[in-house]
């Protein structure tokens, strides 16, 4: 029994890290692309910079998608979610 409980827990620290990942991503992805629109770089993203401003714009597009996607499946009900 206790590694049933066991794998769960490793299952659901698992999701939540995910999750948290998926967050960083989508919103270190949404604020520098805000932010490049203005004028403003965030320092440790700005290496992205000297690779073009398109890689640049599909890189930040990339990361707020792939956040969605993480928090997406790291979501408890996205079987629902998707079912529906």
């Amino acid at each position: 029994m206790e590694g049933n409980m066991e794998s769960t827990g490793t299952k659901k620290s698992t999701k939540t890290w995910f999750m948290v990942l998926g967050f960083v991503l989508a919103f270190l992805g949404f604020m520098s692309l805000g932010l490049s629109l203005i004028g403003v770089r965030i320092s440790f993203l700005s290496w992205l910079y000297n690779l073009g401003s398109l890689a640049a714009f599909l890189i930040h597009i990339g990361m707020i998608m792939l956040g969605l996607i993480l928090i997406f499946m790291a979501s408890d009900n996205h079987q629902a979610l998707l079912e529906d």
